[in-house]
């Protein structure tokens, strides 16, 4: 074994995400077309499926009508990062929180009577109304009220002076002949309420993957996260070909250094790699905690100046490695595609996720905040 190095000065950054502004935006107005007059709430939960929530909807802000996250730490992070528009927190929270999120004008859904009750005193105490939404359980039995109690409890909101209803909610299950029956049921729930004269702003089930494969639910509005991000939920899905989604994010790092090893050499944690004939071998920066699966060493690949080279040994927490050939013109800080498009080349997201048994919003997600994201 020889170091191929000449030098450790390495540029910054080391291992990044860039995502693509201009991609998103058209993403966007792309949905808002297929769907029409069906208003859009971002989702941008986890961390905006990884790509950074704030970055993405100080981007795309102007072009749709809500967000909706997970958590109370999101939305106040939102607010934090200057996002003006209607967010609502589609997940728990304590009953310590219902004060800052009145605070911060976010909307949260209300899944118990103990909800009701806490949001209208605290809003009573701080002289505001609190906008909320109502989150039914049609069938995915997560967060929600039954759907068979749902109407009393739509009709009890609206008698809660501190309380203004803005909108009402389900989760489809993405089983198409479920959700079939998740509709009818979330629409009885419509019907119950439109009996009783009850006005409702908002009714939405739909998302990124019913609005594909299910149109019926799109509704008022629809909850679109990955679409909007330029991926597609499901192969199904994608099978449509109802609109083509750009995708927004290229996952890039550096060469770190260039070792040659010799026919029979190994290399790796207990030797896992053996050289059959004399290699170049390329370190990179990130491994397992940077969100690379190890399975990618079987069959995957990186890009360095547009040309695939596959990645060998393993993946350990903090690095990967390349076999860039004996003859081919690959150095040190040389810029590294992991996924996304170099040149003419590209190495899809999908295929990542084909090669480690997971879907888009696994490997995206699982992509840690230590990476940097770069909004190009």
């Amino acid at each position: 074994m020889k170091i191929m190095s000449t030098t450790t000065q390495l540029k910054k950054p080391l291992v990044w995400m860039e995502i693509n502004t201009q991609a998103l935006k058209k993403n966007v107005q792309t949905m808002k077309q297929f769907i029409g007059n069906t208003k859009i709430m971002a989702v941008v939960k986890a961390n905006a499926y990884g790509l950074g929530s704030v970055g993405v909807a100080r981007t795309i802000e102007e072009n749709v009508d809500a967000f909706g996250v997970v958590g109370v730490a999101e939305a106040l992070s939102l607010r934090a990062g200057g996002v003006q528009k209607t967010i609502v927190n589609l997940g728990i929270y304590t009953s310590e929180d219902a004060g800052a999120l009145i605070e911060n004008d976010i909307a949260p859904s209300l899944f118990t009577s103990g909800d009701f009750d806490n949001f209208n005193r605290q809003a009573k105490k701080m002289n505001r109304r609190v906008p909320v939404w109502i989150k039914v359980d049609t069938g995915l039995v997560r967060l929600g009220i039954p759907y068979q109690e749902a109407a009393a409890w739509i009709k009890k909101a609206n008698a809660y002076p501190s309380i203004t209803l803005a909108g009402v909610s389900s989760t489809l299950s993405e089983d198409i002949s479920f959700d079939q029956e998740q509709l009818q049921r979330f629409l009885s729930v419509r019907e119950a309420c439109g009996k009783e004269n009850i006005l409702v702003p908002i009714w939405s089930i739909g998302s990124s993957e019913s609005v594909f494969l299910f149109p019926e639910a799109n509704l008022d509005m629809m909850r679109l996260g990955i679409s909007l991000l330029g991926y597609y939920p499901s192969e199904g899905a994608r099978a449509t070909k109802k609109v083509i989604l750009e995708p927004t994010v290229t996952y890039k790092t550096r060469v770190a250094c260039i070792k040659e090893i010799e026919a029979g050499e190994g290399m790796f944690y207990r030797q896992t790699y053996v050289a059959k004939q004399k290699k170049r071998i390329a370190i990179l920066l990130p491994g397992y905690s940077y969100g690379l699966d190890p399975k990618l060493v079987n069959g995957g690949s990186v890009l360095i100046k547009g040309k695939k080279y596959p990645l060998v040994g393993g993946i350990s927490a903090t690095n990967c490695f390349a076999d860039v050939g004996l003859e081919d013109d690959v150095a040190v800080n040389d810029e590294v595609v992991i996924f996304g498009k170099q040149n003419e080349a590209e190495i899809p997201l999908e295929d990542v996720c084909r090669l480690t048994n997971q879907n888009v919003y696994q490997c995206l997600s699982r992509i840690p905040e230590k990476v940097q994201r770069l909004y190009v």
